[in-house]
């Protein structure tokens, strides 16, 4: 089987065996968790445009619009889930694409990437895309899983893996509401990927299991001194 393949398909939350339609919305706790930690380092967005980069269900416009966001621009190829996102979320503005293909001509002082650099078959060209789009002195807060956390045996949950030579690993994971692919990386590649693509890596902050997620997923209990996440925080330089 093809990890990486499959890891790298645009269209894979759009599988039937995919039940995204509740973990992917605002209030799943795993998405809770990712809200908790951008609302602490996002900036006062003060009617700024915001880009959303694998918008999934566009559950993270509640959070961008709480900051002030004037607009919500996302980026998604799952067919499903921008039927999800017009349906719960209408004032998002959904380009039904890859970020390859999508034609978008704003630029935008903000972007966000939430768990969708690891579906990117090349880091320095997404991030050379995302460049693009950001104004000079822009940023970009995306949120990738921790490689010991994203390539370890966990809960009772079947995981297939298949590692690479620049250190990355696909790995597939069998949980409750489907079997997912990711490419896993270390920070070392999202670091010197983002620098070939003309991005500076300004912070890096290990995100630990959020309050409401031991409160409400207690199997994380166990991981609570550990990174299961870390958020990157990443600049195009002025000049």
């Amino acid at each position: 089987m093809n990890l990486r393949h499959l890891a790298t398909e645009p269209r894979q939350y759009d599988r039937p065996r995919v039940r995204w339609d509740e973990e992917g919305l605002a209030n799943s706790p795993t998405r809770l968790h990712m809200h908790y930690y951008l609302r602490r380092y996002l900036p006062r967005l003060n009617g700024r445009n915001v880009l959303d980069v694998g918008s999934g269900t566009g559950h993270l416009s509640r959070l961008l619009f709480r900051l002030g966001a004037a607009r919500v621009i996302g980026i998604e190829p799952s067919r499903r889930n921008v039927r999800i996102s017009r349906r719960h979320f209408p004032r998002v503005k959904v380009y039904p694409s890859t970020l390859e293909r999508a034609r978008v001509t704003e630029r935008f002082e903000t972007a966000v990437v939430v768990m969708a650099l690891e579906h990117s078959p090349s880091l320095e060209r997404w991030f050379r895309l995302i460049r693009k789009l950001l104004e000079p002195g822009g940023e970009l807060y995306a949120i990738v899983g921790d490689f010991r956390h994203h390539t370890s045996s966990r809960f009772d949950y079947t995981i297939q893996r298949q590692r690479f030579a620049d250190g990355s690993m696909a790995v597939g994971i069998e949980r409750p509401f489907g079997t997912l692919y990711d490419i896993i990386r270390p920070l070392r590649n999202y670091r010197q990927a983002a620098r070939r693509a003309g991005l500076r890596l300004r912070r890096q902050i290990p995100l630990r299991p959020s309050p409401l997620l031991l409160e409400s997923r207690s199997k994380y209990r166990v991981y609570r001194r550990q990174a299961i996440n870390r958020l990157l925080i990443f600049e195009r330089p002025l000049a």
